[in-house]
């Protein structure tokens, strides 16, 4: 099987075993999280995961395996809008170019939660330190950041506004005949994670620059790997806000080029 996966740190308890093996059963194949779903579109890959907002998009055609995904029940870290004066003020909010759940949900929320109608310009949020407002996404965010004067957690943001989960990614697959086998895959991979912990944690320290601590809550807290209903009533409730924006407004950098 060839699995789509996002080169981020979130992913890694659930795919870390098969990085590590020397002859995994699945080629994992790493794309930015905005380039997942049209990979699987093309056959490139067999199963994949997905930004959520592309299976919202998509949903009827492919199939989902419900028990894993990446969600979070309150602070996310990885998805952060930093603006250099008080939100109202900002005239444009620069997003990274490799996003489109984190992208829609920003819309959701200003138009929804804000009452902003601030225009988002898709480009390198990585050489753009002039930039009044940045959404930045994935390790990137975990980094730190300095000289902003507020700094907004989209996960936070939305549990506080709603009450409910949301839910950054999902599992799918192309055929119905392949959910056994990646379900499979996800559960395994889950399972070695529980044993592996503390070499996971020191390894993602060590590539990231990041502290164990902080890589710690991340994966251990932050991140929320085994879906419930719950998750998928935020996720349902993220489409419905969605669906009443206006068409111009629903429409992310990346489709509006």
């Amino acid at each position: 099987m060839r699995l789509g996966i996002v080169p981020f740190m979130n992913l890694k308890p659930l795919i870390g075993r098969y990085e590590r093996m020397a002859n995994p059963p699945v080629e994992l194949v790493s794309r930015p999280p905005s380039q997942l779903y049209p990979l699987l579109e093309r056959g490139e890959v067999d199963a994949s995961f997905v930004a959520s907002v592309d299976y919202l998009r998509h949903g009827d055609r492919v199939h989902l395996v419900d028990r894993f995904g990446v969600a979070a029940r309150g602070s996310v870290a990885s998805v952060l809008l930093l603006c250099r004066k008080p939100l109202e003020d900002v005239r444009e909010i620069l997003v990274d170019a490799r996003s489109s759940t984190s992208v829609a949900m920003l819309r959701v929320l200003l138009h929804h939660k804000f009452r902003l109608p601030i225009p988002l310009v898709r480009g390198d949020v990585t050489g753009s330190p002039e930039a009044e407002a940045l959404l930045v996404i994935g390790d990137r965010a975990l980094q730190g950041y300095s000289g902003y004067e507020r700094i907004y957690d989209i996960g936070a943001e939305w549990t506080e506004w709603t009450g409910l989960p949301f839910i950054f990614g999902v599992w799918i697959t192309r055929k119905s005949e392949d959910v056994p086998l990646l379900a499979r895959l996800l559960e395994e991979g889950w399972q070695w994670t529980q044993d592996h912990w503390d070499a996971l944690i020191d390894a993602e320290a060590e590539r990231t620059g990041l502290s164990r601590p902080l890589v710690k809550v991340y994966l251990q807290e932050n991140i929320q790997y085994q879906l419930t209903p719950r998750e998928f009533e935020g996720l349902n409730h993220f489409g419905r806000l969605l669906e009443a924006l206006a068409p111009a407004s629903r429409a992310l950098p990346s489709e509006s080029e």
